[in-house]
């Protein structure tokens, strides 16, 4: 069935779609530039930021960082607030002289909130099996944690050395 498009509104910054005289969608101009509005007309309806790139990730450890830290490029999409990544991956890198909590800095943006993700993939990195490993996302870092049944949680401490393999991907709110 045709969908009407060609109606503007009475201000000229909007181009809306209808279906049975009800707006289903629209382009409209914004303070940003264009978005683009899905099922209504409203703010809430708005998509006005959509991304796609890579950014330098680095894995490190504190209180000591491995001699050469190795990094890895990571891709992104963002869309809106929300951004998903991933970094595939760290090859055979080599974390000697690491020490301490495992992290990942370099995030593309800062997050608003702090997240969890659990899509990791490691080898030559060890873990206490006993625990559940996971990782939080806060600022543009991510942690490595681990918890238990009735254990406090702890952190996921580097394993340093050569041939460690590391892929992680996930999603978080930013502003």
């Amino acid at each position: 069935e045709p969908v009407n498009v060609n109606r503007l509104s009475s201000d000229g910054n909007v181009i809306a779609v209808y279906k049975d005289s009800v707006v289903k969608g629209s382009i409209a101009v914004t303070g940003s530039g264009i978005g683009i509005q899905l099922g209504g007309t409203g703010t809430a309806n708005t998509l006005d930021d959509y991304e796609e790139g890579t950014f330098t990730a680095t894995l490190t450890s504190v209180p000591t960082a491995p001699t050469n830290p190795p990094t890895a490029t990571g891709s992104y999409t963002k869309v809106g607030n929300r951004v998903h990544f991933e970094i595939f991956r760290w090859s055979n890198v080599d974390t000697s002289g690491g020490s301490g909590e495992m992290r990942i800095t370099g995030l593309p943006f800062t997050a608003s909130t702090a997240t969890i993700t659990q899509n990791v993939a490691t080898y030559g990195m060890n873990f206490d099996t006993s625990r559940f490993q996971w990782c939080e996302i806060s600022t543009t870092i991510i942690y490595f944690v681990q918890s238990g049944n009735g254990t406090s949680w702890s952190n996921w401490d580097i394993t340093a050395g050569t041939g460690k393999y590391l892929s992680i991907s996930g999603s978080y709110q930013t502003s």
